[in-house]
């Protein structure tokens, strides 16, 4: 149990042992985490400024590569939409595993999913990695709270190669941010109750933190303001700089601890208000995305980090190539003036004339000068190049036509390649989005009630549908595995099984004993069709319905009869779903000796799809009622090998 109370100032405002303490150790740490991010801060400041070209000079032109390039590697990403599937460990999890997806599919769009995926893709090409956290319950929406974390404000543990300890790698033993508070807002919140030390709640008039200058970054790229040196710091209504960081206390327990004031300052100009044990003791609740990795480090490659330089350069040698280019339009004269003066000459500006006390031929004559250089257009046409390369996105990926005539084959290679460099980082994207479900389910394993009840809208092929779901209607033991795949491999696939499946069709559908309808359903599924209009083109049997009927006699404890009529393989599709146990074994089991007797008699084997009224009699009474259908006493029924014992 946590005990706050080691961490509140006494009376006369001093701090405790064990408040000097943590204090010092998340100080420590501090350092740490801002002495390694600190020059990548100040590369960011200028990246950020250069990204639309809002900074330069009014008398030159931008390039916007590295704009160019990002939009379009986002761009690309961000249309090939990442699919979850829950795959659960054993055909008894078939169905809760099922409600997850569902609950998934309603989870994004409630929690705008869709606006989150473009903001950490674009951070995480930009900074190079975007961290997530997930470690709330929003209890109106009956989601868990999810909040992208600022690079900029982002301070992590030097040492890491990953969140959580993977493949022998280091995992994080601290990281924070830095955020500004507003006192009044946070008064009104339930939230105030979890804080402490309220009498050094004080608004923050100090400058320099990270918060504040990126901030100001930001808002001198959009023009906002002139410059930082007109910023004025601090004022009445102005918020407390808070430091929020994650660590581990003495006990090797994980914990959340936030500081006011400026760490950096020392012992003095901070303390703790915050102070509590994670929900989630076997792993951080963050979700860190990387575009490039690159090993052994927790920071992948970002897009400014390939574009930056080429980006200067083929700006620099633009403007050159416009002020050669303005020089001869308007032109340079060398004038004699023993001959003529410069006021008789009188070009109109911006010609540029120059005086000479000698006849260079009658008496003026333009200044001859060289055009551009082979190599300038070879270095503005390598650097673009190289930008390309490095990131997968040539003309034709930006929607353009190349800049030289190109075969149908030479067009559909080059796509080809960029697909593939694509593909390759939508599946690196696949191991944050398979961390983020992980840690979805976590939240709902952890907060969700009990004795609740969650409701899902979906659309379907037959209009809205409403499901509710209790918590053991999609809570496992054992936390299903989760399958990512992008939409572009999603679909290769499918077409690739559809083909495999329509060939394999044409050989073997003369031979009796084909399972037809799995397969015409299993053809309908690679179509694209949803499970609804699978089901209303394909719906179910009377003999699979029957088999519905005997699973849930199962679950509730019953053996039901078998007949020899019946359509065995249709059961044993069914029968498959429920959990291992005796009486689904045992009753598998008896399936497969009446088929092996079936086999021995064939003259008692129902038609295909037929229905065997005695075992509607057997399952379902009521329907056999309503239909007139009387029992036959000396029908073919025995029992399964548990009802025999």
């Amino acid at each position: 149990m946590v005990n706050r109370d080691e961490y509140k100032l006494s009376d006369r405002g001093k701090k405790t042992e064990a408040h000097k303490k943590l204090l010092g150790r998340v100080i420590q740490e501090f350092n740490a985490a801002f002495d390694t991010t600190n020059n990548l801060f100040d590369e960011w400041e200028i990246r950020t400024k250069m990204l639309n070209n809002q900074m330069k000079d009014k008398n030159s032109v931008g390039v916007p590569l590295m704009y160019t390039t990002l939009n379009t590697v986002v761009s690309a990403l961000y249309d090939d939409k990442l699919g979850v599937t829950h795959i659960p460990y054993s055909s008894a999890g078939s169905d809760r595993a099922q409600a997850l997806d569902q609950m998934a599919l309603n989870d994004y769009r409630v929690m705008k999913k869709g606006i989150t995926d473009y903001h950490w893709i674009w951070d995480a090409a930009f900074y190079g990695h975007s961290p997530l956290l997930m470690q709330g319950w929003c209890k109106d929406k009956q989601v868990p709270e999810v909040e992208l974390m600022d690079p900029m404000t982002f301070f992590y543990d030097p040492t890491a190669v990953f969140v959580n300890p993977f493949m022998g790698k280091t995992g994080l033993r601290f990281f924070g941010r830095q955020r500004i508070k507003s006192i009044d807002a946070l008064k009104g919140t339930d939230l105030y109750k979890q804080y402490f030390n309220h009498a050094e709640f004080v608004p923050h008039r100090g400058s320099g933190d990270r918060v504040e200058q990126a901030d100001l970054t930001r808002k001198e790229m959009q023009n906002l303001i002139a410059s930082s040196k007109n910023v004025i710091t601090g004022g009445p209504k102005s918020g407390m700089l808070v430091t929020e960081w994650w660590t581990f206390d003495d006990e090797g327990k994980r914990v959340y601890i936030e500081v006011m004031g400026q760490l950096s300052r020392g012992l003095d100009e901070s303390c703790i208000i915050r102070y509590e044990q994670l929900d989630f003791q076997d792993n951080w609740p963050l979700v860190n995305r990387v575009l490039i990795p690159l090993g052994e480090t927790f920071r992948g490659i970002s897009i400014p980090d390939l574009t930056e330089d080429k980006q200067r350069y083929t700006a620099k040698f633009l403007n050159l190539a416009l002020k050669s280019a303005e020089f001869a339009t308007y032109g340079q004269y060398i004038v004699n003036t023993q001959r003529l003066s410069l006021d008789e000459v009188g070009t109109p500006a911006p010609n540029k004339l120059i005086a000479s006390d000698g006849d260079p031929t009658n008496a003026m004559i333009p200044v001859q000068r060289e055009g551009l250089r082979g190599e300038f257009q070879w270095v503005m046409n390598y650097m673009d190049q190289v930008s390309q390369q490095a990131t997968a996105t040539p003309a034709i990926a930006q929607g353009m036509t190349p800049d030289k005539s190109r075969s149908a084959t030479e067009i559909a290679q080059q796509s080809s390649g960029v697909d593939r460099r694509h593909t390759l980082s939508a599946k690196i994207l696949g191991w944050s989005e398979t961390e983020y479900y992980e840690q979805w389910y976590r939240c709902y394993k952890k907060f969700f009630p009990k004795a609740g009840e969650k409701v899902i809208r979906l659309m379907g092929e037959m209009g809205t549908l409403f499901t509710t779901f209790g918590r053991t209607d999609f809570m496992d033991d054992k936390q299903p595995e989760v399958y990512i795949q992008s939409a572009v491999m999603g679909e290769i696939e499918r077409t690739t099984k559809l083909q495999n499946m329509t060939n394999v069709m044409q050989v073997i559908s003369a031979d009796p004993n084909v399972n037809t309808r799995y397969m015409f359903r299993k053809v309908a599924e690679l179509s694209d069709f949803s499970k609804e209009e699978v089901e209303m083109l394909l719906p179910r049997t009377p003999e699979e319905l029957h088999a519905e009927g005997e699973n849930d006699l199962i679950l509730k404890g019953e053996t039901p009869r078998i007949s020899m009529r019946d359509d065995h393989m249709a059961h044993l599709e069914i029968h498959a779903k429920l959990p291992e146990g005796p009486l689904r074994d045992a009753h598998i089991a008896a399936h497969k000796k009446a088929m092996l007797l079936a086999r021995m008699n064939p003259e008692i084997m129902p038609a295909p799809n037929a229905v065997n009224p005695a075992n509607m009699t057997e399952a379902n009474p009521e329907v056999a009622a309503q239909q007139g259908v009387t029992p036959n006493p000396t029908a073919m029924n025995f029992k399964s090998p548990v009802q025999t014992a």
